[in-house]
């Protein structure tokens, strides 16, 4: 998102927490890209869309639901974006910060 932005750095860390793959891609390398494909910069233009009215109904939800809807609906949001076809148990450690 920094990159697409053009800032000079991400304020976040970044955690996998579903088994997987993650990949990153060099911030010049990305700007280049984007640059080169109006697709691309669509589809990412879309992506930090998305996320931010899932983050402002995230906030939303912490505001005014009880914890275990809150988890509720963290697992259904995993589960949606999960590719694996068996649901993936969550280590208590995990969920607890989440929860609230």
């Amino acid at each position: 998102m920094a990159a697409m932005a053009e800032l000079g750095h991400q304020p976040f860390e970044f955690i996998i927490q579903v088994p997987g793959r993650g990949h990153r891609i060099r911030r010049e390398d990305l700007r280049c890209a984007m640059a080169e494909s109006h697709p691309l910069q669509v589809t990412l233009d879309s992506f930090a869309l998305r996320l931010f009215t899932q983050t402002a109904y995230t906030a939303l939800s912490n505001a005014v639901h009880h914890v275990d809807t809150r988890l509720a609906r963290w697992i259904l949001m995993i589960d949606d974006v999960n590719q694996h076809p068996k649901f993936t148990p969550y280590r208590h450690r995990i969920l607890t910060p989440l929860a609230g």
